[in-house]
């Protein structure tokens, strides 16, 4: 994620930056949309942003619910199995549903230019990719 830095800025990492196995109760800046668990009075305007289809709608969700006063947090007691990128595969679908959430979430958050930013950023991603045969 480091990667993302020089485009998007310190910002971007603070976000993107998850703690791999907390010993305790540990506060986050997102949560995964995979197991999530919130109180119905804190998504009184509705819990998902439509706008946001597949990949980036709960990082979305969970910067607004801390723009409000929530707090996130991370219970490792818990356990749930969660097959990661079954959604979409990891072809042109995948790419195109991720760059599109992460260009609309860069652009709603901070502005048109940081969306260009983005958009930018995950094409040459997603070129490189290809040209690498992993698409």
């Amino acid at each position: 994620m480091r990667a993302l830095t020089p485009v998007l800025g310190e910002r971007w990492l603070r976000i993107a930056h998850v703690e791999a196995e907390p010993k305790a109760p540990t506060d986050s800046e997102f949560l995964s949309g995979c197991a999530l668990m919130v109180r119905a009075s804190a998504c009184a305007s509705g819990p998902f942003d439509p706008r946001f289809f597949l990949y980036i709608e709960d990082v979305e969700l969970s910067l607004r619910l801390r723009d409000a006063g929530g707090r996130l947090c991370v219970v490792p007691a818990t356990s749930v199995i969660h097959r990661v990128g079954s959604a979409a595969g990891r072809g042109w679908t995948y790419h195109r549903h991720l760059a599109a959430g992460r260009v609309r979430l860069a652009r709603k958050r901070w502005g048109l230019t940081a969306g260009l930013r983005a958009a930018g950023y995950f094409c040459a991603t997603v070129l490189w990719d290809a040209l690498r045969g992993r698409l």
